[in-house]
């Protein structure tokens, strides 16, 4: 059955971002046999969806399913439709970068593509999730929340988001029973925020 995906909720969600937009909404009639897994309107007016096959729940559970990526400027035109083997979801960079996550129990690695679809560069991730800066190109690379009922330290790193290179590096140490709540890089001047309790 085809799904009509409107992204009338996504422009009054993202006021801002509509406002950039020719027009208010468009629509993109997804496939037969595949549904949305995450969609998001840049502050451009670039619109990223990802789309994954659908599959009984043995083949889900194990990850073995093909995924989408398409991106579609201002106008609502078409720019790309990538195909993945595997399940993708994405985060957007305010410069119009998509970051897609590639691992079936955890974030193995990821690849950044510009706003035409084509491919920056892909780096491993050692099961660390992604967070693009809210200021700047940086992306930082951090680990899941979670319960800890023992202290431990966590590596956190910041890549540059033009070529993946780390550019550093630093320990995050949770003590006793803490709840890891999570880590945002701002971006500019050196500066981000770690949530713990």
């Amino acid at each position: 059955m085809n799904r009509i995906f409107h992204l009338i909720v996504l422009c009054v969600l993202m006021a801002s971002a509509c406002a950039a937009r020719d027009r208010g909404s468009f629509e993109y009639r997804i496939p037969p046999g595949w549904h949305v897994r995450n969609a998001e309107v840049s502050e451009s007016g670039l619109t990223a969806l990802v789309i994954w096959q659908n599959v009984p729940n043995d083949r889900a559970l194990k990850g073995d399913f093909a995924s989408r990526l398409l991106l579609f400027d201002k106008a609502g035109r078409p720019v790309c439709d990538l195909k993945f083997d595997n399940p993708r979801s994405f985060w957007m960079t305010r410069d119009d970068r998509v970051i897609l996550e590639e691992g079936n129990e955890g974030v193995d690695r990821i690849t950044v593509f510009d706003a035409r679809g084509r491919r920056l560069f892909e780096t491993p991730t050692w099961r660390r999730n992604p967070v693009p800066a809210l200021l700047g190109k940086e992306i930082g690379l951090w680990n899941t929340n979670g319960p800890f009922s023992v202290a431990g330290t966590w590596e956190i790193s910041i890549i540059d988001g033009d070529t993946g290179g780390e550019k550093f590096k630093f320990p995050l140490t949770v003590q006793g029973d803490s709840l890891f709540c999570g880590f945002l890089p701002i971006g500019e001047g050196g500066h981000y925020l770690v949530g713990l309790g």
